[in-house]
């Protein structure tokens, strides 16, 4: 009977044994890969960085661009480089938002744009 008990209590600290090293290894290795930060000793930081950069200002302009349209004509339909299924959609936002905001892209999403431009 101890011969069982003793490979029961064996199997299982193998078990805990295998699941603590794939939590360790494979899920750090999965958090890591998803990781969108870029390193510094990436060779290829700065292009990178550019690249993050310029589109971050695209999106800011795209933004402002929206809005202003949204404010003289209350709707996106018809916006410049805004297709209708995506109009359609920031309408719909706009009329489910709270009362306070009466835009497409909230002032916070246009700030928190711009703070990451300036980094």
């Amino acid at each position: 009977m101890s011969k069982i008990k003793n490979k029961c209590v064996f199997i299982t600290a193998l078990f805990m044994a295998v699941i603590f090293l794939y939590k360790f290894f494979v899920e750090d290795a999965i958090m890591s890969y998803k990781n969108n930060a870029i390193s510094s000793d990436d060779p290829k930081a700065v292009e990178k960085l550019t690249e993050k950069l310029n589109k971050c200002e695209k999106e800011q302009e795209f933004m402002k661009k929206v809005n202003a349209y949204y404010k003289k004509n209350g709707t996106v339909k018809g916006c410049e480089g805004v297709s209708d299924e995506l109009a359609a959609k920031l309408d719909k936002r706009v009329q489910e938002a709270y009362s306070w905001e009466q835009q497409p892209f909230p002032p916070y999403r246009l700030t928190n744009n711009n703070a990451e431009i300036r980094r």
